[in-house]
């Protein structure tokens, strides 16, 4: 592959991988680019200078500072007391986001790429759906709405692939990190979640944080930075981020002490952004939830089949798919929410609807899967938000869980404690009490391997090359590209960030989109995605 523009993420120094060492002219010193992590960002930046070392930038949300010191003397600063840890700056490498179903067995199935374009049928279909605003009447008999809860002055961050403005209101621009050349949602998994969440909070705001391209295909990187950008713009430009919808999950190994999405997500839930992540579309066949609904921290979402169901119906025993992801008796999903063939945006002639005609009912898109229970539970945390605008990310939590049915028809490895009743929900006693249940779990730190949170999934090009070791689809890792205080300043929004390095020819040109990169053999099923037309 040919050399790409150098650059650095935001979160690559806190992963474990080789060491990068540079050689310097004139028999200089070989020098090591790390990240060096503290309890106090000055002391930290001292324990370099003492070690022969130079800061780069601080990384101010995890009292970390960007560094080059001479590789000799890593050891000695990573004995120093004022140091926590020391890890080298490491590569990001590719998740491949393609699937555009999932079988009751968790086949996946690729939308192969396509030149043409389809006629979209939108009033022939038999496929029927039902609206996140019916499923939620379902689960609260009109006391949502009847009680005006519908988002008001609570933005949800999207992180997906990007949001189609003519199908879905109230989107605010937000950041488009994606390999895509037009800002269009051209996949349409987005516009459809984008579609959900307003139907359940139709006042609520949608800053389109568009991380995936018109394949789905997303750089770990992308996502990670996705994540920072929401909680570095959360009160920006007349933002009230204060929930952070991730459709997203992957099969990696990294456990929650260490992985580096579960770090990201828990730093939103740290700055009082609630993080809702879906629990994955595969069953029992991994033992455990997704990477990172394995966060003990976030609310991790199975889906639950709500047709036919009436406001009479029992909650307790509404049905559970058998591709909703168990847990592994220690961390299962949460709660369950409506997942089963709910109607959402659509983004036109996107990949989705292509691939999918048969589901298009209407003008929107019908699908299933724990991303659009994920969806879903995103517009009733923006109402909950509203409703009591001073709660933590943790009594959103615990509100939502008390307010759950416990399910007779699956176990709690799938249903957690079972489906909200938003009735209870937003009823005035518990909704006004006082809430208890503050989280006590141990924070992620963020240093597991980015291969560990890829799992089995890698991202190849159409000549079978892997993209591996230091480099991203812009380059391998440079301290000189990327400088400042990512996660408190001002980078992301500066021209390094949405200048020509990320969103210019590099990613959208003829380096990446053409032939090199554009064969049929991306793999991996990472967006925990859905089954369109069910």
């Amino acid at each position: 592959m040919l050399p790409l523009t150098a650059s650095r993420g935001i979160l690559t120094g806190i992963l474990t991988a080789a060491m990068a060492v540079s050689v310097l002219p004139d028999a200089e010193p070989a020098m090591s680019d790390l990240v060096v992590r503290g309890t106090d960002t000055d002391a930290v930046a001292a324990a370099v200078v003492a070690h022969g070392g130079e800061v780069e930038f601080e990384i101010g949300l995890i009292d970390a500072v960007s560094a080059r010191v001479p590789t000799s003397l890593v050891d000695e600063l990573t004995a120093d007391a004022r140091t926590i840890d020391v890890t080298p700056d490491a590569p990001v490498q590719l998740l491949s986001l393609t699937d555009a179903s999932l079988t009751d067995t968790g086949t996946v199935l690729e939308v192969a790429p396509t030149t043409t374009t389809t006629t979209i049928a939108t009033t022939t279909s038999t496929v029927t759906g039902i609206t996140g605003a019916a499923a939620a009447d379902v689960l609260s008999d009109g006391r949502m709405a009847k009680n005006s809860f519908d988002g008001t002055g609570i933005d949800v961050a999207l992180v997906d692939s990007g949001v189609d403005t003519s199908a879905v209101s109230g989107v605010k621009p937000g950041i488009d990190v994606s390999l895509s050349s037009t800002a269009r949602d051209g996949y349409g998994h987005g516009t459809a979640m984008a579609g959900i969440i307003r139907s359940v909070a139709p006042d609520a705001g949608i800053v389109d944080v568009k991380v995936a391209d018109d394949r789905g295909v997303v750089d770990v990187s992308q996502v990670l930075a996705g994540i920072d950008w929401a909680v570095t713009n959360r009160n920006t430009g007349g933002r009230n981020i204060r929930v952070l919808s991730l459709s997203f999950g992957t099969d990696g190994s990294n456990p929650a002490s260490t992985s580096p999405l579960v770090y990201a997500v828990e730093a939103a839930w740290r700055h009082g952004i609630t993080a809702v992540v879906a629990a994955g579309n595969h069953g029992t066949e991994l033992g455990r939830l997704t990477t990172p609904a394995i966060s003990p921290w976030v609310i991790a979402v199975g889906a639950a089949d709500t047709r036919g169901m009436t406001t009479d119906s029992s909650l307790r025993g509404a049905g559970v798919p058998s591709w909703s992801a168990h847990g592994n008796g220690v961390r299962n999903p949460d709660i369950i929410m409506p997942g089963r063939s709910i109607l959402g945006g659509l983004a036109k002639d996107s990949a989705v609807a292509r691939a999918n005609p048969d589901a298009i009912v209407n003008g929107q898109i019908v699908g299933s899967g724990t991303s659009q229970a994920t969806a879903f539970t995103a517009g009733v945390v923006a109402a909950i938000h509203e409703a009591r605008s001073g709660l933590s990310p943790d009594e959103v939590k615990a509100l939502m869980i008390g307010a759950a049915e416990a399910n007779t028809t699956a176990p709690a490895r799938q249903a957690g404690a079972g489906l909200v009743d938003l009735d209870r929900l937003f009823g005035k006693a518990h909704l006004a009490g006082r809430v208890k249940g503050i989280q006590a779990h141990a924070w992620s730190n963020g240093t597991g391997s980015l291969d560990g949170d890829r799992g089995r999934f890698v991202l190849q090009d159409g000549n079978g090359n892997l993209l591996t070791g230091q480099n991203t689809p812009v380059g391998p890792f440079n301290g000189s590209t990327w400088t400042g205080s990512t996660w408190t300043g001002s980078t992301w929004t500066g021209s390094t960030w949405t200048g020509s390095t990320w969103t210019g020819s590099t990613w959208t040109g003829s380096t990446w989109t053409g032939s090199t990169w554009t064969g049929s053999t991306w793999t991996g099923s990472t967006w925990t995605n859905v089954r369109w037309g069910q």
